[in-house]
C-alpha cells in the first residue's frame, strides 16, 4: 500500500457504548436505524442517526455478523453456535441453522448480504485451534440451506459487493492480504480468486464497505486508520480513525453520505484506553462520496 498523509475528519461520538468489541455497524433506510454487535456482550443493539438508543437484543454466544430482514422486524444473526432468526419485537431467537464447523476450532466471523439477498458468512479459526492457519472456510445461506463454499483463509473480514453485485471482496486479516473474486450473480458463486490490495504489515484489515463509486472502504484495526481504495485496487485516501482500534464502517443518514464507525476497547492496554475513553463507542462524520443502501436478507430465507 503506497503511503498517502492520513486526512483528519470531524468525527463525532453519536453512541458512547463502550462496547468490548463493535461490529458490523448496519444502516436501514427503511427505518432510520443504526444496528451494530457487540461481540463480548454479545449482544445486537439499533439506534436512530443522532445515536439515540432504541433496543439492545442478547444473543446465545459471540455473534460474527448479521443481515436485517426486509420488513424491519428482525434479522437473521450468525454466531459461533449457529445461524438464527432474530424477532425484535419479542426477542425471540429461532434456530435456522447449527454451527456447521467444530466449534472448539473455528466460529462465525465478518459476513455480509450479496444483492440478491443471500447471507455469506466467513469463519474464523480461533487463536488456541491446532487447526493449520488458512483453515478457514466462507459459507452462504440461501434459500437452498447454508452450504461451504470456499476455503484458504484464516481469519474472515472485510466482505463486501461491488454496486453491479459481479464482484466480492473479503479480507484476511492476519495476512493483511484483501482479495477479490468474479462474483457469478445468478448462482452465487465466486470464481478468479486474486489480491486485489495489501496493507502495512500488521495492519489487520477488518470491516469493509462499498460506496457508489465502487471505492472499497477498509478498518485497519491495528493502525488506527481506514482506508479507500478504488476499484482498481490503487489506495485512493486514509482517514484517520477517532479511537485506536476501528473495526468497521458502514454509510447511512439521509442520502447515505454519513459514515458511521464501530470500534472496540478491549485489547487496548489500561493507559491506552484511560486516554481514548471513547473507545468502543459509535462514530460519525459527514462524507463527500455516497454509500450504498446494504442489501436485505432474501425473505425466504
Amino acid at each position: 500500500m503506497t503511503e498517502v498523509r492520513a486526512q483528519r475528519m470531524p468525527w463525532r461520538c453519536v453512541a458512547d457504548v463502550g462496547a468490548g468489541v463493535g461490529e458490523v455497524p448496519t444502516w436501514d433506510p427503511l427505518t432510520g436505524r443504526l444496528y451494530w454487535l457487540d461481540l463480548y456482550g454479545p449482544t445486537l443493539s439499533a439506534a436512530d442517526a443522532a445515536g439515540k438508543f432504541i433496543g439492545r437484543w442478547t444473543l446465545p454466544d459471540m455473534p460474527g455478523s448479521f443481515g436485517l430482514r426486509p420488513d424491519g422486524q428482525g434479522a437473521v444473526v450468525a454466531t459461533a453456535s449457529g445461524v438464527y432468526d432474530l424477532a425484535f419485537g419479542s426477542g425471540t431467537l429461532a434456530r435456522l441453522h447449527e454451527a456447521p464447523y467444530d466449534q472448539s476450532d473455528y466460529r462465525f466471523n465478518d459476513g455480509r448480504c450479496d444483492r440478491q439477498g443471500r447471507l455469506w458468512f466467513g469463519t474464523n479459526r480461533k487463536p488456541r485451534s491446532l487447526k493449520p492457519a488458512g483453515s478457514a472456510s466462507f459459507w452462504r445461506l440461501d434459500r437452498d440451506g447454508l452450504s461451504e463454499q470456499f476455503s484458504g483463509i484464516t481469519i474472515a473480514n472485510g466482505i463486501a459487493f461491488s454496486p453491479a453485485g459481479d464482484t466480492m471482496y473479503i479480507a484476511d486479516s492476519p495476512r493483511d492480504e484483501i482479495v477479490v473474486f468474479d462474483y457469478d450473480r445468478s448462482a452465487g458463486k465466486v470464481s478468479g480468486r486474486r489480491t486485489f490490495a495489501t496493507v502495512p504489515g500488521g495492519s489487520f484489515p477488518d470491516g469493509a464497505a462499498i460506496d457508489s463509486e465502487g471505492g472499497y472502504w477498509v478498518a485497519l484495526f491495528n493502525s488506527a486508520r481506514i482506508a479507500r481504495f478504488l476499484p482498481s485496487g490503487k489506495l485512493d485516501r486514509v482517514v484517520e480513525s477517532p479511537v485506536p482500534q476501528p473495526t468497521m464502517i458502514c454509510f447511512g443518514g439521509p442520502g447515505l453520505t454519513t459514515l458511521y464507525l464501530t470500534s472496540a476497547r478491549r485489547f487496548l492496554s489500561e493507559a491506552a484506553a484511560a486516554s481514548a475513553k471513547l473507545s468502543g463507542g459509535i462514530f460519525a462524520c459527514p462524507i463527500d462520496v455516497a454509500g450504498l443502501a446494504e442489501p436485505y436478507v432474501d425473505a425466504a430465507i
